[in-house]
């Protein structure tokens, strides 16, 4: 859940390449964009360490290879969450 979380905050699954690109554009030219841009990076960030983290609680045998195939596991599920249900949470969460 904390990967879906972190990539509705990033909003990178359903944003094509080139509109990431001018929209990253547009932030250097705006202070004010910058920091929102800075800061919903930081965010999806702390999120994504935190799901890992709690995901590396959950391995127990063999660490590296069940963390591995865990968190790609977990990745793909919310990438494909943000791309499922990403466009209503964002707009819900604008027109509160």
């Amino acid at each position: 859940m904390l990967h879906a979380l972190a990539f509705v905050v990033w909003d990178i699954g359903t944003r094509p390449p080139s509109r990431l690109f001018a929209q990253v554009g547009a932030g250097f030219r705006s202070a004010r964009t910058l920091a929102r841009g800075i800061w919903r990076f930081v965010l999806g960030a702390l999120l994504l360490v935190a799901g890992a983290l709690l995901m590396l609680s959950v391995t127990v045998a063999d660490v590296r290879s069940e963390f591995t195939i865990l968190e790609s596991s977990a990745i793909v599920a919310g990438l494909l969450i943000e791309i499922l249900v990403g466009d209503p949470i964002r707009a819900h969460l604008t027109n509160r």
